[in-house]
């Protein structure tokens, strides 16, 4: 009977994490900062590969801390910058990044990686990514909560491209609403 249990437990253990948004704990292993050098922001969705539905997937998005800008009616100088929660990926596909607390510095360059394998619906999928920003240098976040798409116009949108095993990867239309992922996985 014991043993029954602990097979239960392990199963609910795993189930429930089948659905995670986040990876805990996953390693970004292939971080390229290079990739983010000439960057203030984040990475071209346009320059991001394609994401096969059914097939394993690691795809890496790198960043670079902005240096400025404009919260709350001025610009402001970013000391640092915290990444709260990545949301709209493709059932099956969660997220982490190259710092184990998200906490990135002014300048500092960094990776999401993308893991998992997805049977959502192909398109584009816009992810909702939030942020929280210290920029008073007190080490507090002073600006929380910011959704990356609304103070960021041309660096602020995320989207990945999820096709069909046999399709061709499209081009971005970052005019498109986009997707919405499902919230339970088929």
């Amino acid at each position: 009977m014991q043993k029954h249990f602990c097979i239960f437990l392990l199963c609910l253990f795993l189930f429930s994490k089948s659905y995670s948004q986040s990876c805990t704990p996953v390693v970004v292993h292939n971080c390229d900062v290079s990739a983010a050098d000439n960057l203030n922001g984040f990475t071209p969705a346009d320059l991001l590969p394609c994401i096969v539905k059914t097939q394993p997937v690691m795809t890496v998005i790198p960043f670079k801390v902005f240096r400025t800008l404009a919260l709350g009616g001025s610009t402001d100088t970013i000391y640092r910058m915290k990444i709260e929660s990545i949301t709209n990926l493709p059932c099956g596909l969660c997220w982490s990044s190259s710092a184990t607390d998200n906490i990135f510095t002014r300048d500092q360059a960094g990776c999401i990686a993308v893991t998992g394998t997805t049977n959502d619906a192909p398109g584009q999928y816009k992810l909702n990514v939030v942020l929280s920003f210290d920029t008073n240098n007190s080490g507090t976040f002073n600006q929380p909560n910011k959704n990356l798409s609304s103070i960021a116009a041309n660096t602020g949108q995320v989207i990945l491209l999820l096709l069909s095993p046999d399709d061709s990867c499209p081009s971005v239309n970052y005019y498109a609403t986009g997707l919405t992922a499902t919230t339970t996985c088929p």
